[in-house]
């Protein structure tokens, strides 16, 4: 496969509970400026909303916690690791991504046989890639660094957001293919954001929108989930289609296996 098809191949799109997580690894990273998000986004992302009238975000919230396992389902939670495969201009791509409590989280994926690894340990954040010309690991840049940070939790943002020091608003509702959904906006302590879109009737996320910044640039990226599967306790969208503002091939990640609690080395997550 060539280098140029494996730049146009961004964000290995794996899932932190119903995140999605895109490697940044520079050899892949054809990440393209995003226009500024006061009134621009990708597809409409953050139109200007209407008032949520009926139900306050703490009650949207709860119906949303129960929607996906409960709280305590995903508060017991110490590991998680999820396996699938993203299929991207007609290449596939094997990816796991491993989570443990507090703040770690490893992803890899392989590409024409070659291993690209991204680590977040909890301080410092690193990639190895041999895609590259070096195949020593590398510290990643401090944008980088916050976008793992941001994104390495076990579960959605959107649990436990005051003790992750997280600002969540409700904005209002918007329109996600023809029906109503709750617009709530997770701003994280790095100044990058993202809308999560809960359908206002079963309150399971059916669309995120964020915008990062990434290499200098603002990335825009869009991502739907659907096929909701039980496994154990907690709900996990096992299908996610993923959009990314500017000529970005439309990439859709497809969940094979979710193993809540496996058996983990910490020491996965460190700087080899």
């Amino acid at each position: 496969m060539s280098i140029s098809l494996v730049r146009a191949i961004i964000g290995a799109a794996l899932l932190a509970a119903f995140s999605p997580l895109p490697s940044l690894s520079r050899d892949m990273d054809s990440l393209v400026a995003a226009e500024s998000p006061a009134g621009k986004s990708a597809d409409n992302p953050a139109p200007a909303a209407e008032p949520a009238k009926d139900l306050t975000l703490d009650e949207i919230l709860g119906k949303y916690y129960a929607a996906i396992g409960g709280l305590g389902s995903w508060q017991s939670l110490e590991t998680l690791v999820i396996k699938g495969t993203i299929l991207s201009q007609n290449t596939e791509i094997t990816t796991s991504a491993e989570y443990m409590r507090p703040d770690k989280c490893r992803v890899s994926y392989t590409i024409g046989g070659k291993l690209v690894v991204q680590s977040y340990n909890g301080e410092t954040a690193w990639q190895q890639s041999a895609l590259s010309e070096s195949i020593a690991p590398e510290i990643l840049d401090a944008e980088r660094t916050d976008y793992l940070r941001d994104r390495c939790g076990i579960e959605s943002p959107l649990i436990d957001y005051a003790r992750k020091n997280l600002r969540v608003t409700l904005e209002g509702r918007d329109a996600v293919d023809g029906k109503s959904a709750y617009k709530i906006k997770v701003t994280y302590g790095s100044g990058n954001f993202q809308y999560y879109l809960l359908d206002a009737s079963s309150f399971l996320p059916v669309k995120t929108v964020g915008f990062y910044t990434v290499g200098g640039q603002e990335v825009v990226m869009m991502t739907r989930f659907k096929d909701y599967k039980r496994v154990g306790n907690i709900l996990v969208p096992f299908n996610l289609v993923i959009e990314k503002k500017g000529n970005a091939p439309r990439e859709e990640y497809v969940v094979e296996s979710v193993t809540p609690n496996a058996p983990l080395n910490p020491a996965i997550f460190n700087l080899p």
